[in-house]
């Protein structure tokens, strides 16, 4: 099933010090704990994989992004 959320990193966030200064931008890890977030949201899985995920362009402070997902149920191999 394919999901899609929104998710925007507060302007106040102290990632933006450092990513970079006069030019500020979200850092990848701050993207891709929002997309782990999306995937488990309301979840009983205990682990998660993502196999594939791929930045397209910068994300610049205060904007609004959006994330698709599929999600796939696998039974544990024995």
């Amino acid at each position: 099933m394919k999901q899609t959320t929104s998710w925007q990193a507060p302007a106040d966030h102290p990632a933006y010090a450092g990513h970079f200064p006069g030019e500020p931008i979200v850092p990848g890890v701050l993207l891709l704990d929002a997309v782990l977030q999306a995937i488990t949201a309301g979840s009983i899985a205990r682990r998660s994989e993502v196999r594939s995920l791929k930045f397209l362009s910068p994300d610049r402070k205060s904007t609004r992004l959006n994330s698709s997902h599929v999600s796939e149920s696998r039974m544990p191999s024995s």
